[in-house]
């Protein structure tokens, strides 16, 4: 036992643990972001929870999230871009239900179920209060993600205007939610957490949000943006009185009357194009107010790119700079930032738009708006729902086309691929429109003047070999013997 001690304790020591630890070698070999030294000792960090730093800041995270939107214009573009690059438009809806036999789609049954989605998203029936449609419940969503860092909907089981599905949705304030509630649980292993009750494996109950709570995009560039605001303000005001013209006359006497008397001291209110009088043996010292100077614009461009950069997005998209930008730097950026915005897409399509229509679905079926006779036996075969993002534009239309056919006849991506990313469309709608468009033209003689085949070009070319001119046969020549 005492050999096995002594190897266990041995083991601690080299590896920089336990009581006879080495503490000079740990040193070396510690990271240097957790070294103290006097360099550090400022460097504040905590180690509680992050559910225990959000109940300490969250509700001035989300009042100076909401001031920096109301007031300064960054904010309000980082929100705007947010909300555009997102939801714009809308997300489109497509159920894409399968034939029990053969694999096809049931356009019979998809065709019911997109009608009747379509139908419920109007404000009349999705909006309790019958104020906003599904798309703008999208809209709102996006943008209270970034100003709030959340998005709280109330299910209310119940049908408004001339919705016979029992289902709408009720939009509340983040603050409604009480991140410091400690009541009563419905379950004595459950707990509150920020407002949210939460079972043992930390898992929200119903009713309540996905998540614990969330933090404005902002909480990491708030304090550039105040800095930026409060010297924009202070240049603003030097770059007023620089511009201002005004002279001061001096005699014996002095001006006689100030403008205004306050707590007995003069004051005097000075405008461009005024001369004042001074007093005697009173000078006027003025500094050198020519602004603003060359550092204003680097000051306002690197505060800028910290701000773009805390929440994800380009300079040039914030600033709506794009003087220093060419088509490489550009088209670089902007892949970057759709591949951001790929993933709040999907996140609020998995934890908004999924649960929502399963919820309507539902709901649809047992109040008999929808008859699927064996939907209680086979409910996951009908609640196969697809939504797709608006389109991102190009940035040079000619040369992503023709990448996105080159890759098609690859076979590295599929029609259906290529129109979701150009243009977010469906294929099935687009095939039936250009069919239709076909039948049209037909019917009336006109020629369309588009490749509608969409034949592969690479092998339609043949090299012709054969000669321009037939070969002559090769004469013979006899060899002479030699004697």
């Amino acid at each position: 036992m005492g050999i096995r001690t002594n190897i266990s304790n041995t083991v601690k020591r080299v590896l920089g643990f336990g009581r006879n630890a080495n503490p000079f070698g740990s040193i070396k070999r510690a990271y240097q972001g957790a070294l103290v030294s006097r360099l550090t000792s400022d460097w504040m960090s905590s180690q509680l929870s992050a559910d225990a730093e959000i109940r300490n800041s969250l509700r001035k995270l989300r009042d100076r999230s909401r001031e920096l939107v109301r007031n300064n214009p960054y904010a309000r573009q980082a929100k705007r871009t947010t909300q555009i690059n997102i939801v714009g438009t809308g997300m489109k809806f497509q159920s894409l239900v399968t034939q029990q036999r053969g694999g096809k789609r049931d356009q019979r049954v998809n065709n019911i179920i997109e009608e009747g989605w379509d139908d419920w998203t109007k404000a009349d029936s999705c909006d309790c209060a019958g104020k906003y449609s599904f798309h703008q419940f999208e809209w709102l969503a996006a943008g209270a993600l970034c100003e709030s860092g959340e998005a709280i909907f109330r299910i209310v089981r119940k049908p408004f205007g001339n919705s016979e599905v029992p289902l709408a949705l009720q939009i509340i304030e983040s603050d409604l939610l009480d991140e410091e509630y400690d009541g009563k649980t419905l379950n004595k292993n459950n707990e509150w957490r920020n407002g949210v009750e939460v079972d043992e494996w930390g898992r929200a109950l119903p009713e309540r949000p996905g998540q614990n709570r969330g933090v404005p995009w902002f909480h990491s560039v708030m304090a550039d943006m105040h800095q930026l605001q409060g010297y924009e303000e202070a240049a603003v005001i030097r770059a007023r009185a620089g511009a201002s013209i005004m002279g001061f006359i001096q005699n014996d006497q002095g001006e006689l009357i100030g403008d205004e008397v306050e707590n007995h001291q003069r004051i005097q209110s000075f405008e461009p194009g005024t001369f004042r009088y001074l007093m005697p043996n009173e000078s006027v010292n003025v500094p050198d107010i020519d602004y603003p100077s060359q550092q204003y614009e680097m000051f306002v461009k690197n505060k800028i790119r910290r701000f773009a950069t805390g929440i994800g997005c380009s300079f040039e998209t914030i600033s709506k700079d794009f003087s220093e930008t060419n088509y490489s730097s550009s088209r670089l950026s902007l892949l970057e930032d759709r591949e951001h915005w790929k993933f709040c897409q999907k996140y609020i399509i998995d934890n908004f738009h999924y649960r929502i229509f399963k919820e309507w679905l539902d709901l649809a079926v047992l109040s008999g708006v929808i008859d699927f006779p064996d939907y209680a036996l086979n409910s996951k075969r009908y609640c196969k729902p697809r939504w797709t993002p608006p389109a991102q534009h190009y940035v040079d239309p000619l040369k992503e086309i023709k990448a996105y056919r080159e890759a098609e006849q690859a076979g590295y991506m599929t029609k259906s691929q290529v129109i979701a990313q150009t243009n977010g469309g469906d294929y099935d709608d687009i095939v039936s429109e250009i069919a239709r468009e076909q039948e049209v033209a037909k019917s009336l003689g006109v020629s369309l003047d588009k490749d509608l085949d969409l034949e592969v070009e690479m092998g339609q070319m043949s090299l012709d070999l054969s000669p321009s001119q037939p070969e002559q046969p090769a004469r013979s020549r006899k060899r002479k013997k030699s004697s």
